[in-house]
């Protein structure tokens, strides 16, 4: 079989770096690579990362560009969707894999192309719980075939669907590295061990100034970085005897990193769900540092969220140093119903083996499903017919994905599979759901002022919603943080 997967990977200037789902479909591209199966991925990387997982993909999976095109010419958006079909059906992979919900950019626009050649579409995303999988399915399952979805244990589904796959995190453990880092520990008379994953700047300012906060406890700490130089330079301004305490480890590869944190009693990371859930499978506490407003943390269940304290200072309050010491005297049984089960290699395994089976599936088909969130068939079918006056259309399928949430209105991206006269057609449309009557009007008004940039084909202010012409997504608002 051949599996597409489309990612991204950069940094923001001053900011975090954002490697998660590059590597996630990295670690899934190389399981189906290791069974026999073509790997391709589809991922523009803004920065240079490099380590031992994408020196060991770079000989066995193959990448391809998504096509750059003019974006002054006028019809901008026709030419990067035709640049994009092209390129999906030159590829013509059996199965498509994007790494996140498609919202934007490159994931979006190879998502919409792929559902158009009727490719079967497969979201990787997060799992926070039964309340928000169901809001999952319903904003981004509309467009895909089947979902795989990375959480703890009590973060699963208690009963999901057969199209949804449900995964530990993405965790391998190097086992003598484990056996070593334990000696390591008894070597410093049963120290408390806390890792701090200092390639992000401010993660590592707080574990420094951790060090400096509590000079007296038996406590080993583990700085992690890309760059040994950088962080020996803000850890040489500290006492001799804090620097002592401090292991600096030249980035490990993955397993050798998990198998550092399973032996830690705290880690210090980057406020991301991903890095956040592995250590927590661990049983590893976390104290995590915010770059941005992200409030995924308040869909997890209490029983997650008494094992991370979030903080935006790299100063050590009150309130932090209070949470660090509940962390660092836990039981070792207490965070048990945070996850179990196995995770040594367990997600990769289940969610290749989770693609193969794809293969000879029915498609599904959304258009109930999409009736029941407000785009019904009567009101695509009068947005169908401004496209094509007088012709009688017989719609056959239709697939949606929610692009943004705004507070007045949800935007969702809409693929209509219909024929006319015999011959088949396909067309995108941008669906509004807004909140009242008079967020439509007002809407409506702003669109007749931008007759190039907004063309409504079916609305109705009394029933809240617009229909109309997908132009580009440069028509609509930006995501958050983008």
């Amino acid at each position: 079989m051949k599996f597409l997967f489309s990612a991204y990977c950069f940094k923001v200037q001053d900011g975090p770096s954002f490697i998660g789902v590059y590597k996630r479909c990295l670690r899934i591209g190389v399981e189906l690579h290791k069974r026999g199966h073509e790997v391709v991925l589809m991922c523009p990387v803004d920065i240079q990362y490099q380590d031992a997982l994408t020196e060991y993909a770079a000989s066995r999976i193959r990448t391809v560009e998504f096509p750059e095109v003019n974006r002054d010419s006028e019809d901008w958006n026709e030419q990067i969707r035709w640049a994009g079909l092209q390129v999906m059906e030159r590829e013509n992979p059996d199965i498509f894999i994007v790494g996140e919900a498609p919202l934007t950019g490159t994931l979006l626009e190879s998502t919409l192309c792929a559902a158009e050649l009727k490719i079967p579409v497969i979201i990787l995303d997060n799992a926070y719980g039964d309340l928000f999988a169901e809001d999952f399915y319903c904003a981004h399952g509309l467009m895909a075939d089947g979902l795989i979805l990375t959480g703890l244990s009590s973060l699963h589904d208690s009963s999901p669907s057969e199209f949804v796959c449900q995964v530990p995190p993405y965790i391998q453990i190097d086992s003598h590295f484990v056996t070593a880092a334990k000696q390591e520990a008894l070597h410093f008379r049963n120290w408390k061990v806390i890792t701090v994953m200092a390639y992000d700047h401010k993660a590592a300012q707080l574990g420094i100034n951790l060090l400096r906060a509590m000079p007296g406890r038996d406590v080993r700490f583990c700085f992690v970085t890309g760059n040994p130089q950088e962080c020996q330079k803000w850890l040489s301004v500290l006492p001799r005897e804090l620097q002592t305490k401090v292991h600096l480890m030249q980035f490990p590869n993955d397993a050798q990193l998990f198998g550092l944190l399973k032996v830690s009693d705290l880690a210090i990371v980057k406020y991301g769900f991903m890095q956040t859930s592995e250590c927590l499978a661990l049983h590893t506490p976390v104290v995590a540092i915010t770059h941005y407003e992200d409030r995924w943390l308040d869909f997890l269940p209490k029983s997650c969220q008494l094992f991370i304290h979030l903080t935006e200072s790299t100063e050590i309050d009150a309130q932090t140093k209070l949470q660090i010491e509940r962390f660092l005297n836990l039981d070792s049984n207490e965070m048990n119903d945070v996850h179990q089960g196995a995770i040594d290699g367990v997600a990769v395994s289940k969610a290749a083996s989770f693609l193969e089976k794809f293969e000879h599936r029915k498609r599904r088909d959304m258009t109930k499903h999409i009736n029941n969130i407000g785009f019904t068939e009567e009101r695509i079918l009068k947005a169908l017919y401004q496209l094509h006056p007088g012709q009688a259309i017989e719609l056959q399928e239709l697939r949606c994905n929610r692009i943004r949430s705004l507070p007045e209105c949800q935007i969702y991206a809409l693929i209509c599979f219909y024929r006319i006269r015999g011959f088949a057609m396909r067309t995108r449309l941008w669906g509004r759901q807004y909140n009242s009557e008079l967020s439509t009007k007002l809407d409506l008004d702003a669109a007749e002022e931008l007759p190039r940039t907004r063309w409504p084909l079916h609305y109705s202010t009394r029933d809240l919603f617009i229909l109309e012409r997908h132009v580009g997504e440069f028509t609509i608002p930006k995501c958050p943080g983008s």
